[in-house]
């Protein structure tokens, strides 16, 4: 029984953490997306959002380094299983330095210390009869004054609402990028010390985009900048293009809606932060009832995207029947 104890950590430390990775990145991506969707620190559900993400990326990330660094064995696994059961980042950070040898800089223990209090407690306040509105909107409050020259702080010139501004959105980027990577490397490191491959991740999915991200000063929000832009780019290139492929001929065989071309700027801008605006989901609903559209058209559209259509006939006659 003894020869199978280390098959048994070895594949505890290799085959669920790279799982708890993948998991990690996906809720610190998810984290920053909400960021991105939010224009005050008042929107509380979009504020709760972001933070409740991040607290879970990065908790869980803080965990799977304790998993590979700590020297625990088959006879005390349970009390180290125990031990990671906490929320507290400060409380992990500390272990994790102190079994790395690492160091984190007052900015990120600070922003941990928000994580922490939110999610140890601010996050069921709004439960207690007793607490006040919004105990985590002051405090991310506090932490924007503390690390945001005034002149970068915008408020709402009538609300006076701050305002999460592309300061606010670069000032968070690069703590929770600086974060990640920090912690992915340490994530590396424990799987050299361990001959795991805990640190892989999925192709192209949201966790590779946090961890292997490499923009100025690891911002996160450099990440969602550049996805804006190629959004916008694909629009360009679909309005403009001299291109004549399959799928383009088809789509433009397909008599467009009669939308509001007034409301495009603010469609747009409401697409690239992840959201399909309401307006423009009403108007088409609108125009479809209007015009009477009947399956054949939902059928048309749905197939746009779809990656299981072929739609370059011209090398085959007999595709396009």
């Amino acid at each position: 029984m003894n020869e199978l104890f280390p098959d048994k950590l070895w594949n505890y430390k290799n085959f669920k953490m790279v799982e708890e990775l993948q998991i990690a990145g996906e809720f610190i991506y998810d984290g920053i997306s909400v960021l991105n969707q939010m224009n005050s620190i008042d929107q509380v559900s979009l504020l709760f959002s972001f933070l409740y993400h991040v607290s879970v990326g990065i908790e869980r990330l803080q965990k799977i380094i304790l998993v590979l660094f700590d020297n625990f064995d088959l006879e005390s696994y349970k009390a180290f299983e125990e031990s990671i059961i906490t929320h507290s980042h400060v409380e992990l950070n500390r272990r994790i330095c102190k079994l790395t040898g690492t160091t984190t800089n007052t900015r990120q223990n600070d922003f941990l210390q928000v994580l922490t209090v939110f999610y140890k407690s601010e996050r069921y306040y709004r439960f207690n009869l007793e607490s006040h509105f919004s105990e985590e909107r002051e405090s991310v409050a506090d932490f924007i004054k503390k690390y945001l020259s005034s002149e970068k702080i915008q408020y709402h010139f009538i609300t006076r609402q701050m305002q999460v501004s592309g300061d606010v959105k670069e000032l968070f980027g690069r703590i929770i990028g600086s974060l990640a990577k920090k912690y992915y490397g340490l994530v590396r490191k424990g799987c050299a010390k361990n001959n795991t491959f805990s640190y892989e991740l999925l192709s192209g999915s949201k966790a590779e985009r946090v961890f292997f991200s490499n923009y100025y000063k690891q911002s996160l929000q450099q990440q969602m900048v550049t996805e804006e832009t190629v959004l916008k780019e694909l629009l360009v290139f679909l309005r403009n293009t001299d291109k004549n492929d399959g799928l383009i001929k088809f789509i433009e065989s397909i008599k467009p809606l009669d939308l509001d071309s007034a409301l495009l700027n603010d469609y747009i801008s409401d697409i690239c932060k992840g959201i399909i605006p309401q307006p423009l989901i009403d108007e088409v609903e609108f125009q479809y009832e209007e015009n009477a559209y009947s399956a054949d058209r939902l059928n048309q559209i749905n197939v746009i995207g779809n990656p299981n259509i072929l739609f370059d006939w011209d090398l085959d006659p007999d595709v396009e029947e």
